[in-house]
């Protein structure tokens, strides 16, 4: 079955890089892909330099947990640091929202992006558009 996800993408390290690179592993991961346009936001919580984000959505049959497993591979080949802290993301890409797919154990999933100050409210809300 397939289902249409929501994922946030946000870097302030290396910026242009970083999300065009997530950009081409999400479009090799996800179907009928839709971007947002790029917008930049301070850092929240942390001293670090801008970030830039954007919505990616998209098409999967993959489950919850090897979506999430994947969007941390394209992560870890990025160089992506979840260390709590530090100053710099490159990129951090998370599951802000899903139709369509089945989760057996919902309270399992933690959805880092909708805990992130850097998240748009949109995103959360499971609509595409830019702030």
């Amino acid at each position: 079955m397939m289902a249409r996800v929501y994922v946030s993408v946000g870097s302030n390290m290396q910026r242009e890089i970083n999300i065009a690179a997530a950009l081409v592993a999400l479009r090799d991961l996800l179907g009928n892909v839709i971007e947002s346009p790029v917008y930049e936001s301070e850092s929240v919580g942390f001293k670090g330099e801008n970030f830039f984000n954007l919505v990616v959505v998209g098409d999967t049959e993959k489950s919850i947990g090897d979506l999430t497993r994947s969007l941390a591979q394209i992560e870890a080949r990025q160089g992506a640091c979840a260390a709590v802290g530090v100053s710099g993301r490159a990129p951090s890409i998370s599951i802000c929202c899903c139709t369509g797919i089945r989760c057996s154990a919902p309270a399992a999933l933690t959805c880092r992006a909708m805990k992130s100050p850097n998240m748009p409210s949109c995103c959360a809300a499971g609509r595409h558009r830019t702030r």
